[in-house]
């Protein structure tokens, strides 16, 4: 939202420059606000932080991995398309039954991170693990290299307990408000056939006709 806000200051402004921004902000930002915002973006060390972020962008590489030397982290939802790519090859060579399948297979995550990068690299690897050395070495020495980088079942499952768990805690809660509104309801309802009751008993004492509140026939007959 403040990158759309700058992006239409500059085409406002027709300039790069922070200082030529002022008085060109959102309508939903006072101007007092956004000429302060102004004054940080004018500054080096917001500059600097802004280049080095343009700068890690661009040497983003395929899906959202930062390549060598630049930050960034492959989003969860990535990760999981890639765990989900990984288990479904596993079933696919092996079977479904657990005990079939290996500890840890790299030809089918080398297929579900969609291969090595430009360099050779293989993601979850480490940065100095090449193609070659991951599938030239035994399984157990591969197995040691991706202990500490990829999300181990152990992790997987911790997630869905939590998520498991969470989920069971929402519904106890809805079960609860809906528990608690029935009894609202007929505490509520209990309460208005007192009061009704009450006002009967006092216009038949009072010799009032009721009109308000009728009651069984009986109870007609005897206001009568």
């Amino acid at each position: 939202m403040m990158n759309d806000a700058r992006n239409q200051a500059k085409c406002k402004s027709q300039s790069d420059n922070p200082v030529d921004w002022r008085g060109h902000g959102p309508p939903w930002i006072r101007a007092e606000h956004w000429d302060s915002l102004v004054s940080y973006w004018n500054t080096d060390k917001w500059k600097n932080n802004a280049k080095i972020a343009k700068e890690n962008r661009i040497k983003q590489g395929q899906d959202g991995e930062m390549k060598k030397h630049s930050t960034g982290s492959v989003s969860f939802v990535t990760t999981k398309k890639r765990l989900d790519k990984y288990k479904a090859s596993i079933e696919f060579k092996y079977g479904t039954d657990r005990d079939n399948q290996p500890e840890f297979d790299p030809d089918s995550w080398i297929n579900a991170v969609n291969g090595p990068s430009k360099g050779g690299r293989i993601y979850g690897f480490g940065p100095r693990q090449p193609v070659s050395h991951v599938l030239g070495t035994p399984a157990s020495t591969r197995r040691s290299i991706l202990a500490h980088d990829i999300m181990s079942n152990e992790d997987v499952n911790k997630l869905k307990s939590e998520f498991a768990s969470t989920r069971n805690t929402i519904e106890e809660n809805n079960e609860r408000i809906a528990n608690l509104t029935v009894r609202l309801e007929r505490v509520e309802k209990n309460h208005n056939v007192e009061l009704r009751d009450t006002v009967r008993n006092m216009l038949r004492e009072l010799n009032i006709p009721n009109t308000q509140f009728p009651s069984s026939s009986r109870s007609r007959n005897n206001d009568i």
